[in-house]
């Protein structure tokens, strides 16, 4: 099992705590890849369960979870973030996949919540990635710096249960996370400024959330999120070089 983390002491210490029944049933390791800019506290946890933590400098997601991968010894890499939570379906079918061929990849429905508030449309609502699968059979690109995606050579199918991912304690934070991914790709694409790519992304962003994507449904929470979805399609094309 493979988990990156950064300042995440205690969604760590539930990760870990939704993963016992794998751990005893399948996996014969647990490494947490953690960024070098990361408190203490997140790297005692992950020993404290019995992990093996590793610190790494952080250049977009997938090189982070490539340079993870590649410290993993173990036939099946079971890919989470810190704030990601197994339900009891998914334990099982997890337990059940990874005692057969290693011969594809299993992806999950990941369920994203705002707080305690589950997003069931727009793109943060369920969707299906690919999170187990063989070590030598899938890799991460460096290339993606956001958005990171399994390569993998060889079939997929899709596992029973539900990945929880408490990725935002609110639309604060969620404003804040958008905005850094964006800053990210701007800065990896050399902070050349397009305004006028920048608004017309901004304002799409924000109708296509509302529209396309069901948020006009969710009342307040939706249109909050619509107006970090254009802030951050906005900031994309108009941020400089050093994400400013």
């Amino acid at each position: 099992m493979l988990i990156i983390a950064r300042d995440a002491a205690e969604p760590l210490r539930r990760a870990l705590c939704s993963l016992e029944e794998v751990r005893r049933s399948v996996a014969s390791e647990v490494v947490v890849h953690v960024d070098d800019r990361s408190d203490a506290a997140t790297e005692e946890v992950a020993l404290r369960f019995g992990a093996r933590c590793a610190r790494g400098c952080f250049e977009g997601f997938g090189a982070f979870k490539e340079a993870g991968r590649r410290r993993c010894a173990g036939r099946w890499i079971l890919s989470l973030d810190a704030d990601e939570v197994l339900d009891r379906c998914l334990r099982r079918s997890v337990v059940d996949a990874a005692r057969g061929p290693a011969d594809f990849g299993g992806a999950v429905s990941v369920l994203t919540r705002v707080g305690e508030a589950p997003l069931r449309r727009g793109p943060w609502s369920r969707v299906w990635r690919v999170r187990l699968f063989p070590r030598e059979l899938g890799h991460w690109e460096a290339s993606e710096v956001v958005h990171e995606a399994v390569r993998l050579s060889a079939p997929t199918r899709r596992l029973e249960g539900t990945l929880h991912h408490a990725s935002f304690a609110d639309v604060a934070e969620l404003r804040r996370k958008l905005l850094s991914y964006a800053r990210l790709s701007a800065a990896m694409r050399g902070g050349e400024r397009r305004w006028a790519r920048g608004v017309a992304g901004g304002v799409w962003g924000a109708a296509r959330h509302l529209v396309a994507h069901g948020g006009l449904a969710q009342g307040r929470l939706g249109w909050s999120i619509a107006a970090a979805s254009g802030e951050a399609s906005l900031a994309r094309w108009t941020a400089g070089a050093g994400g400013e």
